[in-house]
């Protein structure tokens, strides 16, 4: 009998054990910095993640069950980026894919990398580098992260204010086009339609035939509606039925136009709070 406690008392240790060895490794990685520098120049943000819920959604693809993961969290900067203060005020909610890591269940807080794509939708990036936070590697992290980010060329980028600059020769029509569309923030649809289909617009793995900087873009279409990244959108409201079409114009280190495309998303991520301004 007693050989019999021993070994369930000896199980019992030895798994306590484990559990504190693996809280511990995880909470003494670190981010190297390389991980740190490539995160900030693709324009995402630092945050810690205190983990509320995990939810999980069911769904078969090709006669197999695939779980989702959705994880509803509370957010603290600790690299801001493109987010502000009334991103950090509320719960949010985050797609987490189809794996589950025990390291990240509720109570837990996370060092994350985000992306704010609207004013009311977050991408969770980078999913496999994350760390598990306690009061003092979260402090060194916040240091070391401001250290790396101060060095970026996406600090400098979104540092600048643009001023709305002459640009060059267009064709009349193009031009007055793009004068209804900045003045028509509402309903402005048709006028991106034709803007995209310009020189202005790029196919898939093409440049613009026109390449403008950023003052030009924005004496052209006006202020965007968000910034993300190297990247600024324009919402030219409803094109049907819960659907918003989407400028967005990517920009280079050096502030001229890579891309300018036209897409369709969900309404739901681009709704007006109730003071009708977005919530950036």
């Amino acid at each position: 009998m007693n050989n019999k406690r021993n070994s369930a008392f000896a199980v019992i240790l030895i798994s306590i054990i484990l559990m504190i060895t693996g809280y511990a490794r995880a909470e003494d990685k670190k981010f190297e910095d390389s991980v740190l520098a490539n995160a900030f120049e693709k324009g995402h943000s630092l945050v810690m993640a205190k983990i509320l819920s995990v939810d999980t959604v069911s769904q078969e693809k090709n006669r197999q069950k695939l779980n989702y993961y959705y994880y509803k969290v509370l957010l603290k900067p600790l690299i801001m980026g493109d987010m502000n203060e009334a991103d950090f005020k509320e719960q949010i909610e985050l797609f987490g894919g189809t794996s589950y890591d025990k390291d990240i269940r509720p109570g837990t807080a996370v060092a994350i990398f985000i992306s704010k794509d609207a004013p009311n939708f977050f991408s969770w990036q980078m999913q496999n580098d994350y760390l598990r936070l306690s009061g003092v590697n979260t402090n060194n992290l916040q240091k070391k992260a401001q250290q790396i980010y101060s060095k970026t060329e996406i600090k400098k980028f979104r540092e600048v204010k643009p001023q709305e600059t002459a640009t060059p020769e267009l064709p009349e029509w193009l031009t007055e086009v793009c004068g209804k569309f900045k003045n028509n923030p509402n309903n402005r649809t048709e006028y991106a339609k034709q803007i995209y289909n310009s020189d202005l617009g790029s196919k898939p793995g093409q440049m613009p035939k026109t390449i403008l900087n950023r003052g030009q873009i924005i004496s052209l279409l006006g202020e965007p509606t968000i910034k993300c990244g190297w990247s600024y959108k324009w919402s030219c409201g409803n094109y049907r039925g819960g659907i918003v079409g989407i400028i967005t114009v990517t920009f280079d280190n050096n502030e001229n136009t890579v891309s300018l495309t036209y897409s369709f998303e969900d309404e739901a991520n681009w709704v007006q709070s109730e003071w009708g301004q977005f919530l950036n």
